[in-house]
């Protein structure tokens, strides 16, 4: 089109009058005008971007983002009734998400407290039980497991709030993408419009809260990809009583380390139930809330190490900071961070300690031997070499144990420093970091200037290889610009990136029997023996990669959630090279990083015997030979180096083919199998056809305007003839008379 206007400009007025040379412009501006809304038509980047069979779930669950928000919570300390009551309202509204039990229940515990007085909402037991949430979706045995212990003291109130609302918070952002059901068909009619209704509902509703698409994607990962155990109230007669102790007992005096008499261990139901719990699991990471001053506070904490570092130290002090920096401000201030010895005091029989070194420091553990309840067997103090690893870090939320302002509200909650921070929703982040964390993750986010819809959504039953359906996109043969495809990816679950890329081959060429199966994650050993027995093989070429690149994640910054994207300041970009690639060719690509590699070293000099790491939460990330089973085979904490993404699908269309994300949600909806047909991978014959149309018009139109253009000009040359022969006539006659008068 801008030629067409230079080339007019250049002709100039007298030109253009020329018949030849209008006919010359006019059939250039119209083949300039038919190939601009060809090569416009034709352009990959403002094709649609959704699959046609997911058209109809994203214009109805499409989350829209308010300017403000709209609906602003004010937060209040819970009493044990209100507590209680949230318990079996979580339980009952999202039952595929959560397990509510006691520790009565499951270890067969008694319960502190005496009838009628204590806990009477537990009405069928004699004193108060210890209840219990779960919140998951994943059965995996690696699935990461945290611990939110509320309160070990009764009367500091803040802890068991924070745990409650963030259970709450990650209970309805995870129920709301679970939506529509799984469970639901497309093909079920009424209720598949209902499944629609309530994905709209809650999205629309989740926006007034001013939980955004992207909070809400990674609140759910947590809850699809993590085991969070949570324990409102350990002490619950403490809590009920508003009173430290349990009775006379202190429970954060009554675990089984660094101790001086071991009859004075396990002595309350508090410690029972948080020792019980413990040994069901394998925790990396944990919180214990407690109150009467403000601190993040790691280990050590223990009076025979007041003088030493632990071996965890490097990752324990970067751990904390996060805690602090994305808990933010309240009253100006951040949580000060460091050992317990120095900002709180030491102690013996601590839970941080013990949980953090009771399977390690044998020679400081030995079996309690408590007479209270009836006793306790001594073989519940007898632990696996993998039990207690975790970092369990002490969390003093405010000067005041029941502070009666500056509790808070969920007005700009993401936000460090937003207009609602206090002393709940600031331990609502930090919990939140916790959990994230735990493990590490890569995510790749988009593909050109196509994001994806969904990130991981809980409830959605996956298989092997079903990523290829589950996350995928169309691409043109050829690619774009120099035959590449630009990629983003996200790297969260730890602080530095010490390397990350893409990976990317042709799914034929890899075989069903490799690690790459799009739903676990291989452990070194299975990367090195498939990649030992490819390069012995005439395919050792089949993987390709971008370059290596490094950085740090949003919590290594210490500015989290800028914006709109949590990871916004630390997306990866790079390309990948498809122009060798044929229509029908499907790529998988997949996003690979290391991180935090530092933390397998511990500091120079203080640390007592020179131990390197020991918890899982390290070992997990730096060292592939770590490897830790519970006895019953329901966990597992195994290291590795790499963490690779749910791989991308690309699939390659014709030349002229849309560009668009044809991910399917539910691989496991018959309705949903007939994938990608043939009318996909070609172009769009609307398209097409319109194309076909312009130009047939616009040769009419050059015809008509080449046939009015002869017709003046043949009118004209009429016209000019006629002249001539007048002329010619009038000086014949004038030839004539001057002949007869002569």
């Amino acid at each position: 089109m801008i030629a067409w206007f230079r080339f007019r400009s250049r002709l100039g007025g007298h030109a253009l009058s020329h018949p030849r040379t209008t006919i010359a412009t006019s059939s250039l501006f119209l083949l300039t005008v038919t190939l601009s809304l060809q090569q416009i038509l034709s352009s990959p980047k403002i094709r649609s971007t959704i699959h046609p069979k997911n058209e109809q779930i994203h214009r109805n669950t499409q989350q829209i983002t308010p300017s403000r928000q709209e609906k602003i919570n004010s937060f209040s300390l819970l009493s044990a009734t209100q507590i209680h009551t949230l318990l079996s309202k979580l339980s009952r509204s999202y039952p595929t998400l959560t397990n509510l039990t006691t520790t009565q229940e499951l270890y067969n515990l008694p319960t502190a407290g005496h009838p009628p007085n204590d806990c009477p909402y537990d009405d069928d037991v004699p004193g108060c039980y210890n209840h219990v949430l779960t919140i998951s979706s994943s059965n995996k045995p690696d699935t990461p497991e945290v611990f939110l212990s509320g309160a070990l003291h009764g009367d500091e109130r803040v802890g068991p709030t924070v745990v409650m609302e963030t259970a709450r918070l990650l209970l309805r952002a995870a129920h709301c993408t679970s939506l529509p059901s799984p469970t639901v068909k497309s093909t079920d009619g009424d209720a598949w419009e209902a499944e629609l209704t309530a994905a709209r509902d809650c999205r629309d509703d989740l926006s007034e809260r001013g939980i955004t698409p992207s909070r809400r994607r990674w609140l759910s990962r947590l809850v699809a990809t993590r085991r969070i155990v949570v324990l409102p109230t350990a002490n619950a007669l403490g809590f009920f009583r508003n009173k430290r102790e349990e009775g006379n007992i202190d429970p954060n005096r009554d675990f089984p380390y660094d101790l001086q008499d071991y009859t004075r261990c396990m002595v309350s139901i508090a410690g029972r139930s948080v020792n019980e719990i413990f040994r069901s699991h394998l925790f990396q990471l944990a919180v214990t809330f407690h109150g009467g001053m403000e601190a993040v506070g790691y280990e050590w904490g223990a009076p025979s190490y007041s003088s030493f570092v632990a071996p965890d130290s490097l990752s324990q002090a970067d751990i904390s900071r996060v805690y602090s920096t994305f808990g933010g401000e309240v009253k100006g201030k951040t949580y000060p961070v460091g050992t317990m010895n120095e900002l709180v005091y030491p102690v013996r029989g601590g839970m941080e300690d013990w949980a953090y070194a009771g399977s390690w420091d044998t020679q400081r553990v030995n079996q309690c031997k408590p007479r209270t309840y009836g006793g306790y067997d001594a073989e519940k103090t007898k632990y696996g070499n993998g039990t207690l690893r975790m970092f369990n870090v002490l969390v003093e939320t405010s000067d005041s144990k029941e502070p009666q302002t500056n509790i808070g509200t969920d007005e700009d909650l993401f936000n460090p420093k937003g207009k609602g921070s206090g002393h709940v929703p600031r331990n609502i982040r930090l919990a939140l970091s916790m959990i994230d964390l735990v493990e590490p993750y890569v995510v790749i986010n988009s593909v050109e200037d196509i994001p994806f819809e969904e990130d991981i959504i809980p409830g959605i039953e996956v298989y092997t290889r079903s990523c290829i359906k589950t996350r995928a996109v169309l691409v043109p043969e050829g690619g774009l610009e120099f035959g590449m495809v630009p990629f983003s990816w996200t790297v969260g679950g730890g602080i530095t990136v010490d390397e990350t890329y893409l990976m990317y081959a042709k799914w034929d060429d890899i075989a069903e029997t490799s690690p790459f199966d799009g739903t676990t994650q291989p452990t070194q050993k299975q990367l090195d023996d498939f990649f030992a027995d490819l390069e012995s093989s005439e395919n050792k070429n089949t993987f390709k990669y971008s370059d290596k690149q490094t950085g740090k994640t949003s919590w290594g910054t210490y500015n989290p959630f800028d914006g709109e994207n949590y990871h916004k300041d630390t997306a990866f970009t790079s390309t990948i090279d498809v122009s060798g690639l044929r229509k029908g060719d499907k790529l998988a690509v997949f996003a690979v990083a290391k991180v935090d590699q530092s933390w397998k070293d511990n500091v120079d000099g203080n640390v007592k015997g020179n131990l390197a790491p020991q918890t899982h939460v390290v070992n997990a990330r730096t060292n592939p030979e770590w490897r830790y089973e519970s006895t019953d085979g329901e966990q597992l904490v195994q290291g590795r180096l790499l963490w690779f993404s749910v791989p991308v699908t690309v699939v390659v269309g014709s030349a002229k083919t849309a560009f668009m994300e044809i991910s399917i949600r539910n691989p496991l909806d018959e309705s949903e199998l007939e994938w990608i047909d043939d009318d996909l991978l070609e172009e769009r014959s609307y398209r097409f056809l319109f194309t076909v149309i312009v130009s047939a018009y616009g040769i009419i139109f050059i015809g008509l305007v080449i046939w009015k253009l002869m017709h003046i000009r043949d009118k004209k040359l009429r016209h000019e003839h006629r002249g001539i022969q007048m002329r010619e006539c009038d000086t014949l006659q004038l030839d004539n008379g001057i002949t007869i008068l002569s």
